[in-house]
Order: C-alpha cells, then structure tokens, then sequence
C-alpha cells in the first residue's frame, strides 16, 4: 500500500499554529498570479496519454467572482472532460528540520452532467541540499460541489531536506477557484492530564515504585513532578485481562530485580489465583535519528521476555503487568499484593485491589481486525531466520494474543477441483477446510481472504508482469475466466454456509485500484457477485461511484479527503459496511494517544472493522538499532525480531495497547445493546455522546488526553453494571450528554418503570406510562451537571449529564452596539448596567438572557435613529434615498432590525452613485405597493420584489416569460412582520402572485413575508442580490445569490440553505431535519401560457405539453424524473423559451398544467416546479450544516421548435457548469 506512510500524516492533532504564512500571495490578493506557475492538460482518447491543453479549452487566471476570503482567488475552467489543471508555487520553501509544518488549500469545485472523474489532490516535494528530490507526499481532498472545502496535510520534512515545492491538482470538466493556501509552522501540545491516575506507590532507599496508565510511553529518566502517593487499584471485566505499568526508579544501580504476586482474595474468601498475574520488563530503543523530534533518544517499547533486570541509578525501569480476570469469577473488590524482589530479598510489598465487573466481554471481539502479518525475507527475514512454518504459528500466536481476527497476508487456499467442458467441480474440500479449521480452533481468527477472489492488484495495477490475473488458469478478463469466478463463488458459498463459516468470509478484491482499473474491478465484482450476491467483497479506497452497489465493504483511508459522512451514510443505505484504516501505531510522544484512539474512531464512524497493512515492516532496518530505516515512526513494525535472530518475536507496548483498544470497543458495544434491550436505537446514541467528550469531531478532533480516555472506559464500565441495577433509568438530553450550547432551555427525556418517583435536580417530574420529559434552565455558563434520580420500592439510581452553557453571543452583540452608540455620540449610559452584568455574570439565567436582547433593540434603535440624522442631502442616487425613506418607514412601525439593515445598505453604495447607465444597472421599483429591484442588462430583465423574494417578472429581449398573479396580497406592514404571515397563512389566506417562488411545506409564510435583500455586488457588467429569510421555526436559513452578467441571458440562482441551530441539537423526528425546498415556477411567455410547448427531459410520459384553450387538459404530475438537468418551455408565436438549468442535485420536477379554467380569475396556467420534496426525499439539513446548489434562469431568443430550444440549451448548460 503506497499510501501507507502519508496517512497517519493527514490527521489532524491539537496543535497551535503560527501566525506567519511562509506562502506569499496565498489569497491572491495582489491581483497577479506570482508567484506561481500553471500547467494545463488533457487526455486524449486513449485515456492514457496527456498532452498540453489550450487556454481556450481550459481558460485560467485571477477571478473576483468566487473568493472565500478577500477580493481575489485563482480559477481554473475546464472545458473538456479529460481535462487536468495544475497550479505550483514556485519558490522551494526553506525546511527547518524536526519542525511540523502544515499546508492548507481551499478550493471549490463546479460543475455540470457528466464532468467525468473529478479528483482534487496535491504533492508536497522535498528536496536535499543538491536540489535532488528524497521524499513525496501526497494529499487527497473530498469531492463535493459549490461549497469551499480545505485540503489539508500535516509533516515532518524528511531527515535531509533543505526545501519542499507544493503542487495542486485538479481534474475533470469542472470549473475549480483556489483560494487561501497557506504553510505554516505548528508546535503539538503535549498529553494533557484531566485526571490524575500516576502515583507513588512506595519510596525506600533502594527506589522509588511509582504506576503509571498503559497508555502512557514512560520516559528513560523524568518523573512526574505531580505525582502524590496513591493506591494500585485496576478493574478488570469478566474474560478480560487489564494492565497496568509499575515503574521502579532506582536509588543505586540493582543487578537483579523482579517482581512477585500473591493470590487476589475477597471478602467471601474467593481467590483469583496468582498465576493469573504476570509481567514484562519494558525495554527501551535508541533512535538516533528521525523527522520527528519527539522520538529522538531513548523509546520505551519492547516487552522484553526475562524476569529479571538490572536497574540503573536514575533510570525509570517499567514493568508492564498484567491481571487476567477468568470467565467464571465472582464480581467484586479483590486484595492481593506485589512484590519488588531485589536479588533474593523482598525490597517492597505493594497492596494490589482488584475491582471485578459484573459483564464479561465478549471472546470473540466485536470488532472485525485484520492485520498483515507475513515474514518476508528481504524484510524481517534478515533478522529472523526461522522456517516460514516456525515465523507463520508466531504469527498467529502473536495475533490471537492481541485480539486480531484476521490476517491478509494468508490466503484462504483452493480446495481440490477439476473442469469438464468448462464446467468447475469441487473434488476435494479438505485443504479449505484444514486451514480454516486451524485458524478459528487454535488461533480464534474470524474474518478471512480468499484465494482466486481477490488481491489481484494495488494502486500499481495488477501484480505481476502479465496485467491480468488467473481463475483456475483461465484469464479474469474472459468470459471463460469470469465464468469459473462465479461458479466457485456459488459453490464456495454453499460449503461455507454449510460449515457456519460464511459470514467469515471474504474476497480482498483489490488493494488501493486505481482510477485507471475500476471499470475491470468492478467487472471482476460483478463475477463474483453473480456467484453469490451476498458474498462479502471489500477493497481498500475512499467510496467512489464507479463501484456503488458492487462493493460489500469500504475499507476507508482514515485521512482527510478520504472520509465523506454524507457518502458514507449512503452507503449504510445501500446495506454496504464501513471499515477503516491504517492504524497509526507509532511512537511519537504527542501521538501517543492515537495508538489507542483507532477503535474509538471506528466506533464514531459505525464502522465494524479496522485493517493495518503490515505488522512486520523493516524496510531492511533493524528495529532494535536502525528505526530511521524502518521507517513511519514504527507505524508497521508491531513486533521485535528476537535477538537471536532464532527465537520468538518480542512484543510491543504499541502493540500491546492495540489489544487494549479493541478491548474498549467491546466496552462500547456490551452498553450499547444493554440499551438497546430497553430502548431500541437509544444504545449508540448514549455510547457516542459519552465517547465524545474526547473525540469531540469525529474522525479528526480530538482531546489529547489518556486520562481522559481512561475515565471515560471506566464510565462506560460503571454504566453496563448500572444497567442491570434496579430501578431502571435511561435518560438523555437534548443538546445531548457532554456538549456545549448558547441557550438556556434543554430538554432531557427518559423511560423508567411504572410507579417510580423521578427527580430532575431535585424537582419531581412526571413519570407517565414509565416515560417522561421535562424542559430544563441552565443557569450556569461553563458545564451545568443535571442530576437524574429515580426511585422505587427503596431503590435509587442516579445518573448525570453534563452540558456546557457556552457565553451568550448577544453579550458581544450587545458590546459592539455599545462601542458604535458611543462612535455615533449617542448616549447609551443607561445600558452599560446591563452589559455589565451580563458580561461578568456566572449565573446566567433566563431572565438576564432576555434582558440582554431587550437593551440590544433598544439599543440598535438608538444607533437607527442616529443614523438616520446622517442622510446625505440632496443625493443623487434614488437608490440610496429610497433605502433611507425604507428605513424611516421601519423605524416608525417598529421593525428596527428591517430598518438598520436598509441603513446598511445604503451606506455600501453612497449618495451620488449612479448605475442606471451602465451595461449592467440595477434601479429600485414599487410594484403595486410592493418594493422590488429591476436589475437588467442588453439580453434580460428581472424583477424582484422584497416580498418573498419572489421573482415576478423574467424578460428575454422583451418578451415576459413569467405569469403575473394578483398583487393585492399582505399589507406592507403584515409583510414585515413574519409572525403575521404565519396566521394570515393559517387562515388559508394565500393570494396567487405569480412568478417564480420558493415553495414547499414549511416555506409557505416566508413566500409572502419581506426577505432582506443585500446589495452584494455592483459593477458595471456584474449585479449580484442576495436575497434571505430565516424560515418559520426558526430552524432554517434560505439564501438565494442571484447574479447578472453583462451580455448573458442567464440568471445564476446560487442557494445556501443552512439549518441555524445549534450543533448537537438531536431529534427523533425523523424529518426534523428534512427541508422540502421546490422552485415554484409560473409560466407565461410573452404574457399568457397559451400556445407554449413545455420541454421536459425524461422517459415518463405526460398528458399534454402543449397549452392550448382548444384543449383543456389538466394533469398534476407530481414527481417528473429527469434525464437531463433543465426543464422549461417555448412559444413558436414569439421565438422565444424560457429554460431553468438546474444542479445536478435536483433530479425531479412538479408540473400542474392546468388549460381547463381560470385558477387565478385572469386565465389558465402551467407551472414546472424542480423540487426536492414531492414524491421524492427532501434534502437533509442537520444543525449547523450547509447544503447548497446552484440553478440557471435562461431566456432564449429565436426559438421556433424544440430542436432550437434543446440545442441552445446545451450550449449554456456548458456554459453554466463548465462543461
């Protein structure tokens, strides 16, 4: 796997970063394109070859019309589908050694149908001191359209390296800005501690004994300064077997010490017997050189196999001891002792309590592992030399110990077989069976790879000289080949099933294939699958289109730009498992955690597997002395060669930890069904928002601490038992357990038994039908903790939630009112009280909270009032004196927030600023006592009224496209006030205006209610408006950009619809988060829909296209799918059409057609409505997530049939999406 080294690279630690962008020009601001260099390609047809592309065909430069941040940003446009952008910073950056870097990209892609395979990537190049090239690394990035995204990687330059060049790439038929890069110089924090669990345990004067967690790499010298005397106390569940680390600093160099145990007891006089308890010195490493400064110097790690060691004055000596805690033991509090022996004599004697759990975990583990172990002899054979049977049972012995149950580097072997006329017959099952056989009894393995099924290939291509593989000695690429495949699949299923193995089962189809094979991938699937659709099939990439719905199994690269929630949430739906990998197993000290953290992520992921590719690498270094040879910090070297070179591998504390952190999975899954069995889908739920106090952003964010780690296993711990205790109590929280929100109110919900008494910090609530919830103040800001208490027949139970009451953002609202009060010489004297109060208040209730939003009105009255005394006299521009007349009208009725945004825009454009006269202009209009905007230039016209944003009027060279309904709707003073127009709309009081709105369930107020339309950009050949309305609910925000482009006859529509609460807010509504948006369309060319010819893409078949009176037809089509990404219709009368481009995520239409009567009182009408709501599944929108698309308005003139109207419209859907 060549990824291999740079993925644990691209993850994400708590870092501090500095302030210096060592990338000059990085958000392009200087309004040239220095100092980089720009290449563009295309492959030709073959799709192997690349030549030079021409800037016709991929046109690049300096752009305004997309920046992230700024004025500026660099675009690249390609036209072709094969086309490939290149962008290099030109200057070698310097490289201080052992310093981490990171590198960051922002780009955001656009494109059309069809673009072909989109990849957006980079390649960070170092360099040594004679400019030669030693090392790559690769950074991938997600594909997702219309939405800035960063590409992110994080190093170490390499031993050697003078200077790095950096390269972004991308390719397709795609329209992509960059925006933003940056390099700079990152300092890791160290492990942080939460929770004190190392302590003195005892001090003579031989040593000091001090215990420290597992997770922890003891350092060769240092102790805590921290440190306070303690106890050894460890608990352990059933079938589990815990560990702990002894340290012994030594006073005096001691020849010989070791350690002893005596039985565990209880108070019933149950033992656990010694023997359950052993240890192993830990063993320290030399690295003398290394990229990462962290591991430079002494590394503890091997788990040496003697019993005894010498210590050294002033040396930590670890000892890492392990308790084993048998199936059948009584749970409870176990005394034992532990003894340090130096020489013959008992030096010290260390108390040692045992807390057993209740649960057992499970034998075998919850969670699917397969680790690569194989010595190969260029590798750990040139310092192994044992027989490849005697390193194979090693191998596995080591796997079994550690809790893997699967190991790649062995195949599953063929069974015996004959063919006859084509025909595959099974003669012989017995080599199958005797190595499965082996590997479940002896070694407890549980997941296998198949020979014949897989593991063809990597991201080289095919292995082997001959670029194809064989089936039974037939060609994987013939008919013949592919044949055989499927008949031993249905045949190997069979057999499988029939031994209770097929769920055990894999093909391992293709390491990493790339882009080039995907298409003989998943052909080879598709064999396999015509055998037996059910049989697993995995493969290890980011989920990629070519192969939805083939693979069973996504084996993802845990790494930014590999890692898609959305993609992964559709591959659950499609039945499809997740796994991730690679495991960074490394040695780094501010990596440490992440040894441990994998599993934690995999569950956060609802993953069932993890894979690492190698647990044997040396790359032809020896670990014990040559670990800058080996390579990744150790990543892939789990296991020490003995130093005999003849006996049994060493073990690892990384590797060791390793079973630790499968142990803790099985933690996380033991609590999540003990839920479930109560409360169906509430277990996982519980499980994460514990997890999440230390994985707070899953995959990448996290907080750096073990301690934290362990407290939260032993919550876990303590919860599995609470379950099993009466009475029973589930409870949660909305926002949940362990997370942070601006609002007072929370509600916490729970389901206990009939007849018990709940309290809620103390109050009584209602417990009906053994369910109950209540709404809650929190009135602390920083963590509230909400005490839970049940009680029945005696019993109590009580549980905690935690939820951090972050600073309410009305107090700097507030502030910066204040600060412009005072600019503007207002007096404002009489609120400084209250901000006052609010800022420093530690209580902060509900009360203060609505205080505080009080004195921010008033106080923006104020400010209103103030500036409106600063009104230019006698201004030139109309828009600008109608803005501040809007605002004194607001101010009069009391919509101050209406009028200071008016204000706001009047100031961006001044008094004397004329644009009725350019190519583009923009002039203010009132539309039967509605205010609205005309913008136009020489091909359209559009006009927009404020009231819903609604887009009455759409002209092409004249000619009106739209339908104009009746405009006596809502008073003005009704439309300014959304309240209003929610029980206005209740009443089914809903005036037909026409025109184009946005539609659906819950937007039905907001199409009649004043949106807040923003002057974004005003130019002489470019307008843009920004139209936005928090929805009803207040749950979602809806903006429309929309834009004019000097001579163009379209209207880019550009929506970002954004759920407004706060993140982690939970719902079990299932369609808490759907938002059904739909584009209501009235159409009318030239003014009435007679005689128009709708033109819809798609292979269902409508009543009638052609709006007629002499046949009044009406058909409600509610959902229309596309084949195409536009709908829209023409008039042969006017030789004009009216077309709507659509994004490629709106793939269905509502068309009512109705030619049979009048609907509006003024003739009968059509509308074509692309939506995401009717019949189909709407969009998504969690809290404080975004989703956005972007839609065209076209007018076409000289239209007379449909082949006119159809060509033309590909021609601007090219246009459009960069086709």
């Amino acid at each position: 796997m060549l990824r291999k080294h740079c993925m644990a690279l691209l993850c994400l630690l708590t870092v501090s970063v500095s302030a210096e962008n060592l990338i000059e020009n990085g958000s392009f601001e200087d309004k040239t394109d220095k100092p980089y260099n720009f290449k563009i390609r295309k492959r030709l047809d073959d799709g192997k070859t690349l030549e030079k592309a021409s800037k016709e065909e991929i046109p690049y430069g300096i752009a305004d019309d997309n920046p992230r941040t700024g004025q500026k940003s660099f675009r690249f446009q390609s036209n072709i589908q094969g086309g490939g952008t290149e962008i290099n910073y030109s200057p070698k950056v310097p490289m201080k050694s052992r310093t981490k870097y990171l590198f960051t990209a922002y780009y955001f892609l656009k494109a059309g149908e069809n673009p072909g395979k989109l990849r957006v990537a980079g390649r960070v190049t170092f360099f040594d001191k004679d400019k030669k090239v030693i090392k790559y690394l690769f950074p991938e990035a997600p594909v997702k359209l219309n939405e800035w995204l960063p590409m992110k990687v994080e190093f170490f330059p390499p031993v050697g390296a003078e200077s790095a060049a950096f390269t972004l790439w991308c390719g397709a038929k795609v329209t992509v800005w960059w925006d933003d890069i940056s390099l700079v110089e990152i300092k890791e924090e160290k492990d942080a501690s939460a929770y004190s669990y190392h302590s003195k345990l005892a001090e003579n004067s031989d040593m000091l004994a001090w215990k420290e967690m597992p997770n922890v790499k003891i350092p060769y010298k240092d102790i805590p300064s921290d440190m306070k005397n303690g106890k050894l106390e460890i608990s352990c569940a059933l079938n589990e077997s815990e560990p702990f680390q002894l340290i012994l600093n030594s006073k005096r160099d001691i020849s010989e010490v070791s350690l002893e145990f005596a039985d565990l007891k209880n108070s019933s006089g149950k033992s656990i017997g010694k023997e359950n308890l052993s240890y192993k010195p830990v063993g320290y490493i030399n690295i003398k050189e290394a990229e990462n400064p962290s591991v430079i110097g002494m590394n503890a790690d091997p788990l040496m196999p003697e019993k005894t060691v010498p210590l050294k004055t002033g040396v930590n000596s670890p000892f890492w001891v392990m308790v084993n805690v048998p199936q059948n033991t009584a749970p409870g509090i176990y005394e034992g002792s532990l003894k340090i022996i130096c020489g013959k004599t008992e030096t010290a004697s260390i108390p040692l309590s045992l807390k057993v759990r209740s649960f057992a975990i499970p034998e075998m583990p919850f969670l699917q592992s397969a680790f690569y172990g194989k010595c190969f002899p260029n590798r750990m054979g040139l310092f192994d030399h044992r027989t490849p049977d005697e390193t194979e049972k090693d191998i596995f012995e080591n796997l079994k110990e550690h809790r893997i149950t699967g190991n790649q580097a062995y195949s599953v072997p063929i069974p015996k077989y004959q063919i006859k006329d084509g025909i595959l017959e099974i003669t012989d099952w017995s080599p199958l069976d005797n190595f499965m056989s082996e590997k479940i009894n002896k070694y407890h393995m549980n997941w296998f790879k198949f020979s014949s099924l897989g593991f063809y290939g990597d991201n080289g291509g095919w292995y082997g000289t001959k670029k194809t593989a064989f089936v039974f000695g037939k060609d994987i690429q013939t008919p013949e080949g592919r044949s055989l495949l499927s008949q031993y699949v249905k045949l190997l299923s069979a057999h499988l099933r029939e031994k209770g193995w097929f769920e055990k089962s894999s093909s391992y189809v293709w390491d990493e294939p790339p882009d080039p094979l995907l298409k003989v991938v998943g052909e080879i699937c598709d064999a396999i699958h015509a055998g037996d659709r059910n049989f697993d099939i995995l493969t290890t990439r980011k989920i990629t289109p070519e192969l939805k719905g083939k693979i069973n199994t996504w084996c993802l690269p845990c790494a930014h730009g590999y890692i898609d929630m959305e993609e992964i949430g559709k591959a659950f739906k499609r039945n499809e498992k997740i796994w991730i990998y690679n495991w960074p197993i490394r040695l780094d000290d501010y990596e440490y955690i992440k040894n441990r953290l994998f599993p934690w992520i995999a569950y956060m992921l609802d993953a069932e597997g993890v894979l690492l590719w190698q647990i044997l690498h040396t790359n032809g270094g020896n670990p014990w002395t040559e670990m800058n040879k080996v390579g990744f910090n150790m990543g892939a070297t789990l296991l020490y060669p003995h130093p005999s070179g003849k006996g049994p591998y060493i073990d690892s504390q990384r590797f060791a930890i390793v079973k630790e952190s499968i142990d803790d999975y099985d933690y996380f899954k033991t609590l999540e069904k003990k839920i479930d069995s109560v409360k169906p889908g509430w277990g996982k739920t519980r499980v994460k928002e514990i997890i999440s106090a230390l994985i707070y952003k899953p995959p990448f964010d996290y907080n750096n601490d073990s301690s934290l780690l362990y407290h939260i296993r032993d919550e876990i711990a303590e919860e599995i038992e609470t379950m099993d205790k009466a009475p029973l109590l589930l409870a949660r929280t909305n926002p949940p357990d362990n997370s942070s929100t601006i609002l007072n109110e929370i509600t916490i919900e729970g389901i206990c038994e009939k007849g018990v008494k709940i309290t809620i910090n103390g109050e009584p609530v209602k417990a009906e039908e053994g369910i109950f919830s209540k709404k809650i103040f929190l009135g602390s800001i920083g963590k509230n903790t909400i005490k839970i208490e049940a009680e029945h027949n005696g019993a109590k139970k009580t549980v905690f939630r935690n939820i951090t009451l972050d600073k309410d953002p009305q107090i700097a609202v507030l502030k910066n009112l204040l600060d412009k009060a005072v600019a503007f010489g207002t007096d404002v004297s009489a609120f400084n009280a209250v901000y006052n109060k609010a800022s420093s208040a530690k209580d902060y209730s509900e009360a203060l909270r609505k205080e505080v939003a009080v004195i921010v009105t008033e106080c923006q009255k104020k400010i209103i009032q103030a500036q409106l005394g600063k009104e230019a006299k006698n201004a030139k521009n109309k828009l600008y004196t109608t803005l501040f007349s809007r605002a004194k009208w607001s101010i009069d009725n009391g919509f101050f927030e209406k009028a200071e945004h008016y204000l706001k825009e009047a100031a961006k454009i001044g008094p004397d600023t004329e644009f009725s006269k350019e190519s583009c202009f923009l002039k203010i209009v009132n539309y039967e006592g509605h205010f609205g905007f005309l913008m136009k230039n020489s091909l359209i016209e559009v006009l927009i009224l404020e009231s819903g944003a609604r887009i009455l009027d759409f002209k092409t060279a004249g000619v009106s496209c739209l339908h104009q309904g009746n405009p006596k709707d809502y008073p003005e003073e009704v439309r300014a006030d959304m309240k209003k127009c929610i029980e206005l709309v209740q009443l089914k009081f809903r005036p037909q205006l026409g025109g184009y709105e946005d539609a659906g369930m819950e937007q039905a107020a907001a199409a009649y209610a004043d949106w807040k339309i923003f002057l974004v950009e005003l130019k002489p050949d470019r307008i843009s408006l920004a139209a936005e309305i928090n929805m009803p609910g207040d749950k979602f925000r809806l903006t429309r950009l929309m834009t004019l482009v000097k001579d163009d006859p379209r209207l880019e529509l550009k929506y970002t619809i954004e759920n407004i609460q706060p993140v982690g807010f939970k719902s079990d509504d299932p369609c808490a988060y759907d938002f059904p948006w739909r584009g209501h369309t009235d159409i009318a060319i030239g003014g009435s829909p007679e005689g128009n010819i709708l033109v819809i893409p798609t292979d269902e078949k409508l009543k009638c296209l052609e709006f007629s009176s002499a046949n009044p037809v009406f058909y409600e089509a509610k959902t229309v799918p596309l084949t195409e990404v536009y709908a829209g219709s023409f008039s042969p009368e006017k030789n004009t059409g009216f077309v709507q481009i659509l994004d490629e995520k709106i793939k269905n239409l509502y068309v009512w057609f109705h030619a049979a009567d009048s609907t509006y009182g003024s003739g009968r009408v059509y509308t074509i409505e692309p939506n995401m709501c009717i019949g189909v599944k709407p969009m998504i929108v969690e809290p404080g997530q975004k989703i956005s698309f972007t839609n065209y308005f076209v007018g076409l003139s000289g239209v007379k049939d449909k082949n006119g109207f159809v060509e033309k419209t590909k021609s601007y859907i090219n246009k459009s999406f960069g086709k």
